[in-house]
């Protein structure tokens, strides 16, 4: 059992990577419908009620930064309040965070598309710019699984082989 460990390990690996990597594409393909559609939906004014980077941390470590806006906003007498900035991927530097974040100080007027069926659907930026980061990385995992999941066979194989 002691040969097999690694390649079993090795074999969870390539599952948890492949998993993510479908994951990832199918995260890529509702934004890229959404955003789709988002480019057809109406457009209203509203407002910016705050405005913040968001430093998530690993372990002492600063992992990425989320710029976090918030807004409200009016479609037919009814008060709605979004969080939504475009429908990519939201992880980014600190750098890249600051200058979207400054794109949107509090106080300020914005547009705001709205899905007419559900206003709550709503975002600063509609459209599909930078959701192929979601294909991406989605591609990128499923590589990397299948090459983990190769080795992990081939480990066995070669054991044999070479002892």
């Amino acid at each position: 059992m002691a040969d097999w460990t690694p390649a079993i390990l090795l074999l969870g690996l390539a599952a948890a990577s492949m998993f993510y990597g479908r994951k990832q594409i199918r995260a890529g393909r509702e934004a890229h419908r959404v955003g789709t559609a988002s480019l057809q939906w109406p457009k209203t004014q509203g407002r910016i009620t705050a405005s913040a980077v968001q430093t998530v941390d690993h372990g002492g470590n600063v992992g990425y930064c989320l710029p976090e806006v918030a807004y409200n906003f009016t479609v037919e007498s009814m008060t709605y309040a979004g969080s939504a900035i475009a429908f990519r991927n939201p992880q980014s530097t600190k750098k890249a965070a600051t200058a979207i974040v400054a794109r949107y100080p509090v106080g300020s007027e914005v547009t705001v598309s709205y899905d007419p069926s559900y206003p709550g659907a709503c975002v600063l930026e509609p459209g599909t710019e930078g959701v192929h980061s979601f294909f991406m990385w989605g591609r990128v995992s499923i590589f990397l699984g299948i090459a983990m999941a190769i080795v992990a066979v081939a480990i066995p194989i070669l054991r044999k082989m070479y002892p």
